[in-house]
């Protein structure tokens, strides 16, 4: 096993999303701004538009600092330790950002945690018995560094309610599902949610992908 860090992914597919200046793309940057607008308006936020308008210019941002899909698929890491990549990107709080990966943090519907200690082999990753510590993109983390000191804190506040939300949506109410359906629907053209039992499927064998499978096993195969 090996641990990477990368340049992360934006709302829409590829940095031409951002960047192009065609009546097509202007388009979809409209849209992920109407849907994020929406989204901020359904859980509260007084200053919706103007949020929505602060993440729009921060992934912009994003995009050009980094590299298209193509040519960041040509790079397969080099090996790097922690230091080096603070160097790169001291702004960033690398150490504890690792201590809250590796946290054993209580559900927050109030259900038993699945662990009783931190995740060792994470806090360890990097380290003389850990597992190896790769960068890909490295170019992408010095115009990082420039980003989080250029764009107000409130703007990066936004954008990480937003990936929240956007990412939680299938597990919130049926609106904010539909709102990502509109989004995909304008990028994709996917204009219907899946099936029920299709994504009651998807979501077990993404959690618990080994207590799905060894049900599986002990129900369909003798020893």
């Amino acid at each position: 096993y090996a641990f990477f860090i990368d340049q992360g992914a934006p709302s829409l597919p590829d940095r031409a999303y951002y960047i192009e200046d065609s009546e097509t793309m202007k388009g979809h940057r409209a849209k992920l701004v109407e849907r994020m607008t929406k989204v901020f308006e359904m859980v509260g936020r007084k200053n919706a538009a103007d949020e929505a308008a602060s993440v729009m210019k921060l992934e912009t941002a994003i995009a050009k600092a980094q590299v298209d899909r193509a040519e960041s698929r040509q790079d397969h890491g080099h090996a790097t330790s922690w230091s080096k990549i603070e160097e790169l990107a001291p702004s960033w709080p690398w150490a504890k950002w690792l201590k809250k990966l590796a946290d054993c943090s209580s559900p927050p519907d109030g259900a038993d945690s699945m662990c009783t200690e931190a995740h060792s082999d994470v806090t360890s990753v990097g380290g003389d018995n850990g597992v190896l510590l790769y960068i890909r993109n490295k170019a992408y983390f010095p115009e990082m560094e420039k980003l989080l000191k250029e764009h107000p804190l409130e703007a990066i506040k936004a954008e990480m309610r937003w990936q929240f939300l956007r990412n939680a949506a299938i597990y919130l109410d049926s609106q904010f599902i539909d709102e990502m359906v509109k989004l995909n629907a304008d990028l994709y053209g996917i204009s219907e949610k899946n099936p029920r039992p299709r994504k009651c499927f998807y979501s077990t064998t993404g959690e618990v992908g080994w207590a799905a499978a060894k049900l599986y096993v002990e129900k369909g195969f003798t020893v």
